[in-house]
């Protein structure tokens, strides 16, 4: 008897040590804690943040496509056998071109052929052929003007406002990520309160019911009363399993949020941080129609529309070509110099020569089907459409902002009243311990008055809680980032 006791004592001390570590190394998640990992591991952020890389890459594709490029071209080597010669050519092209602010492109040209002509029992002969070419090309008749200057401004701006709109995406999604995973940690803190609050209720209507069967055993009561408790029990266990099951589903959904499988290794802190501001309509709506991500977006949208009617009209352009082409050539009846650097020297003898060539190119698309003046209305509808949405977002923000504002006021007052609650409770039970020492009332009727402060002051925890959601509520209306603006909390 001694020894399985003895061994039930180890078995029991053992357990205790191992609970007592496992607590030992859970981590403390503070909120600061919570919208770091958010912002490190959520998955939703990490898609949006290389988003708007692509979006940054793009922007900076755009302002390559305008800076100069020289090229390598038509480089290749020919050779050629004849009856007593050996010809070897060698090609060599070089191109530089540069877009230019009125959406037209310059370009300069350098070739040459150089050839070595080899026969036999001769020496070597040399040839050089170089050509020097100016090229210009321009769009005319774009938008009503013969050129227009504002296309080129106007494609570079809209690849800035293609990014612009991505950033806007990027610090919505990671608000929205912020707020829903802030919800979830208050949730599942809300719902294990509950659960142990109801727990424990249920533990004290346990003993009342035992209370109630001695009555009843002492014919004080019927036995009526010994069963409604229990069916009242019953009911309890069974809002107890509900609200289990529920905390469940909070605890998985808060864990992917974190980008964890589950929260055994975290002790949730309840600990709400204050943030004293005073956030009055007047003050944020200036910032709502600045700022809010919905109203940019819908203001980026409309610029856009009104580049795309400007950039569109390009691609019915006429366009105006010009080049101007140098190539010297050696004196009349001189086809190959007898030496490599006679082969250049030629070139400026007194009696070379050089041909000049200069030619225009003008293409004007006279028929397009209507196409042109389809499109240009088209962009216009467009545009006015993104206008109407525009308002309608202007005007939803500005009532979601009020709204908000009045709901956060309510949750003040909800504050305020608990906070009485919690003190009239608190003096209850004073009153209540005092009444048990003088043994005028049982430690049952204590224990209720406990419960209650305890459920009073989980509902107040909750109400504090629902009132910074509704305050960082109104900073992400008003286009707030909430990861930097939050940084004071997990530094």
């Amino acid at each position: 008897m001694g020894l399985r006791y003895g061994i039930f004592l180890l078995i029991v001390y053992v357990i205790s040590v191992q609970s007592a570590f496992a607590q030992a190394e859970k981590t403390d998640l503070t909120i600061g804690k919570l919208i770091e990992r958010v912002i490190r591991y959520n998955s939703d952020i990490s898609i949006s943040i290389d988003n708007l890389r692509i979006a940054n890459l793009k922007y900076r594709e755009t302002l390559a496509d305008n800076a100069p490029t020289l090229t390598l071209d038509e480089t290749g080597y020919e050779v050629s056998r004849g009856i007593d010669a050996l010809t070897n050519k060698f090609e060599f092209g070089l191109e530089y071109s540069q877009n230019l602010p009125t959406s037209g492109s310059l370009g300069l040209g350098l070739e040459n052929d150089f050839t070595l002509r080899l026969v036999d029992g001769q020496d070597p002969s040399f040839r050089q052929h170089p050509s020097i070419s100016l090229r210009w090309r321009q769009p005319v008749f774009v938008n009503g003007k013969f050129i227009d200057m504002d296309v080129f401004a106007a494609e570079k701006q809209k690849a800035g406002l293609d990014r612009k709109k991505t950033q806007k995406t990027t610090e919505e999604t990671t608000n929205s990520v912020i707020q829903n995973a802030l919800f979830s940690f208050f949730d599942v803190i809300d719902k294990r309160n509950d659960a142990t609050y109801r727990s424990d209720r249920l533990e004290w209507h346990g003993q009342d019911l035992r209370n109630l069967e001695k009555r009843r055993d002492l014919k004080l009561i019927t036995a009526t009363k010994v069963w409604e408790k229990k069916l009242e029990i019953g009911d309890l266990e069974e809002e107890l399993y509900t609200l289990r099951l529920e905390l469940q589903e909070s605890e998985k959904n808060l864990a992917h949020h974190l980008g964890l499988v589950d929260l055994s290794g975290l002790r949730l802190n309840s600990e709400l941080p204050i943030i004293e501001s005073q956030i009055l309509l007047s003050d944020l709506s200036k910032k709502v129609l600045d700022r809010n991500p919905s109203v940019v977006k819908e203001e980026i949208a409309l610029k856009t529309a009104g580049l795309d009617i400007i950039i569109d009209d390009l691609d019915y352009a006429s366009t105006l070509e010009a080049e101007l082409s140098f190539t010297p050539r050696y004196a009349s009846g001189i086809t190959y110099a007898p030496t490599f650097q006679k082969s250049f020297s030629q070139f400026v003898e007194s009696d070379a020569d050089f041909d000049l060539t200069l030619s225009l190119l003008l293409t004007i698309p006279l028929i397009d089907g209507g196409k042109r003046s389809l499109e240009r209305e088209r962009n216009q509808l467009s545009e006015r459409i993104t206008y109407q949405k525009l308002q309608s977002h202007q005007q939803l923000a500005l009532q979601d902002l009020e709204l908000t504002i009045q709901k956060r006021d309510n949750l003040l007052e909800k504050v305020n009243l608990l906070l009485d609650h919690v003190q009239l409770n608190k003096k209850q039970l004073e009153i209540q311990e005092k009444l048990f020492e003088l043994k005028q009332i049982i430690a049952q009727d204590v224990e209720s008055v406990k419960l209650d402060l305890a459920n009073r002051e989980n509902k107040l925890w909750r109400a504090n809680a629902d009132l910074l959601v509704a305050t960082l509520d109104l900073y992400s209306i008003a286009g707030e980032n909430l990861s930097q603006f939050l940084k004071s909390f997990y530094k």
